[in-house]
C-alpha cells in the first residue's frame, strides 16, 4: 500500500474513533430507525449516483477544455523498420508498449 493511501485511512479511522468515543454515536438523544433511513439512502445515493456522475461529468467537460490532454503523462510515436513494416510505440513514465501496424 502507499503510504498517502494508508495515511488518508488512518486520518478516516482517527476522526471514526473520535466520532465514536465522544459523540454518543450510537445513542444519539431523539434518535428513530427513520433516521437511520435516511442516513443510509443519502450515503448510497452519493456513493452510487451523485459521486459518478461528478467524475464522469467533470472528465466530459476536461474532454472539451482540453481535448489532447488524455494522453499528455504518454507519449506515442510511429516508428517504420527496415523491413517497410510500422510499430505504434506507447510509453509513459514507467511502461512502455509496441503494437504493430
Amino acid at each position: 500500500m502507499q503510504p498517502e493511501i494508508a495515511i488518508i485511512l488512518l486520518i478516516f479511522l482517527v476522526f471514526v474513533l473520535l466520532e465514536i468515543t465522544s459523540a454518543r454515536f450510537f445513542s444519539k438523544p431523539g434518535q428513530t430507525t427513520d433516521g437511520a433511513v435516511v442516513e443510509i439512502v443519502s450515503t448510497l445515493s452519493l456513493v452510487l449516483v451523485s459521486q459518478p456522475f461528478a467524475l464522469a461529468g467533470g472528465a466530459f467537460l476536461a474532454s472539451l477544455a482540453a481535448p489532447g490532454a488524455a494522453m499528455a503523462n504518454s507519449a506515442m510515436t510511429l516508428r517504420r523498420s527496415t523491413r517497410g513494416t510500422t510499430a505504434i510505440c506507447f510509453s509513459s513514465g514507467t511502461s512502455s508498449s509496441v503494437q504493430r501496424v
